[in-house]
């Protein structure tokens, strides 16, 4: 089963590419090695895959159309000893129409061997429908999404609808800023609530996020973009879930609050040489969840887990054809709970051939 599942992923890659050729898109192939370094192990998981990214922008006279496809197969070399793919389609259209414009865009993410979930399948969909006065530096939009998510190992099958809205002033070049605030709604199939007795009961897990971010971004000289966002949540959910070193059941476990920021600049000091930094902090505190100890047991205390990392990214090419491309990652997790406080590095270096 598992060889068959590499074959089709390595005929999906394959078709991506005919397609690519076909249609004239552009496309792109990229082979990379990767190590990973995690804590709790002092193991050195080694990785090599290969990826191919296609996609094309049409315009009309009243907006445009594009679509994107890409796949990756990796196989972990150390361990594991897995192979494992993921696959993305997209498409979208926008209509423009005065100072209003319509955006509508699907989306499907699958795999037929993932390392944790098995097969997964994620369709996902979404309309905006966006004010941009071409006389006004203002702008705004009403955006609504959704998605439905199967994974085969676990049960966390869910279907989820997002609405928000955003309101944004761009001051110049140099500096745009926006605010949004939205709910989000997911109802989870396979995941139901427990009673007293470690029973499940009839009642589905059912979640409603609040949230609210704050983005800037803009240019600082000709080749550098950066982006900043500011964002804070309130999760209201109904699961409980049962501690079986204390025998006891805790409800509504998943309640909690965050706060966090994300960070994002692009450097390009030549025509050949191109750099990348991103980092996030986020913090996280469970109203009623509490930590639990390595023997599972709860300690009674408060749950909190503050997640930082970043990444950098560096990419040199003498002909626009062929990219050499260095990525370098890093993650640390802080929590009470021996299973939150984590920690884990990477470093991937590939060749990436582009039409």
């Amino acid at each position: 089963m598992k060889h068959k599942k590499t074959v089709l992923s390595i005929l999906w890659l394959l078709l991506t590419a005919w397609s690519a050729a076909a249609f004239e898109p552009i496309y792109s192939l990229e082979g990379y090695g990767r190590a990973d370094l995690y804590s709790g192990s002092g193991e050195l998981y080694g990785t090599a895959g290969v990826s191919a990214e296609a996609g094309q922008r049409n315009l009309f006279d009243r907006g445009y159309w594009s679509w994107y496809a890409a796949g990756t197969v990796e196989r972990y070399l150390d361990g594991l000893k897995e192979t494992v793919d993921s696959e993305q389609l997209a498409a979208d259209l926008r209509l423009n129409s005065g100072n209003y414009a319509l955006d509508v865009s699907s989306t499907l993410d699958l795999s037929a061997s993932s390392l944790q979930n098995g097969s997964i399948l994620e369709p996902g969909w979404s309309g905006a429908l966006l004010y941009l006065p071409d006389s006004s530096p203002l702008f705004a939009s009403i955006h609504y999404s959704g998605y439905w998510v199967y994974q085969e190992s676990n049960d966390e099958d869910r279907i989820a609808h997002d609405l928000s809205l955003t309101a944004g002033r761009d001051f110049s070049l140099r500096l745009g800023m926006s605010i949004t605030a939205g709910a989000a709604a997911s109802i989870y199939s396979e995941d139901y609530l427990l009673d007293a007795s470690n029973q499940e009961t009839a009642t589905k897990r059912g979640d409603l996020r609040w949230y609210g971010e704050l983005s800037f971004e803009g240019l600082a000289g000709y080749f550098t973009d950066w982006e900043g966002i500011l964002y804070g949540e309130y999760l209201d959910s109904n699961a409980n879930r049962w501690i079986s070193g204390s025998s006891s059941l805790e409800d509504e476990s998943e309640d909690s609050w965050a706060a966090g920021a994300e960070w994002e600049v692009n450097w390009s000091p030549s025509r050949t040489t191109q750099f990348g930094i991103e980092a996030f902090l986020d913090y996280r505190a469970y109203l009623y969840g509490t930590a639990l100890d390595s023997s599972e047991t709860s300690t009674g205390e408060q749950l909190t887990v503050t997640k930082t990392g970043g990444s950098l990214n560096a990419s040199w090419t003498e002909d626009n054809t062929i990219f050499w491309n260095l990525d370098i990652a890093v993650f640390r997790s802080f929590s009470r709970d021996p299973e939150f406080d984590s920690w884990n590095f990477g470093l991937q270096a590939g060749i990436e051939y582009t039409f």
